[in-house]
């Protein structure tokens, strides 16, 4: 199956794709404004290891419907 041009429109138009791109970016600049600090050095590794994760793995999300709707 092939998602046109009018496809991707009439989902990047709908309320709920744009609350869930508005609640994206809201929880990445959260995460951005955040400390990655904890009680030990461990839990903070992996705090910032999880926040990089989750960070790039929304980037990953994003750039990929960009470039789908690009016909990239």
């Amino acid at each position: 199956m092939q998602l046109t041009q009018a496809d991707l429109q009439d989902w990047n138009s709908n309320p709920v794709t744009k609350e869930v791109f508005k609640r994206i970016a809201e929880a990445k600049a959260e995460l951005a404004e955040s400390t990655p600090i904890r009680d030990t050095a461990d839990q903070t590794a992996m705090q910032a290891s999880f926040n990089s994760g989750w960070s790039s793995g929304v980037d990953a999300v994003h750039d990929a419907f960009f470039e789908v709707q690009e016909g990239g």
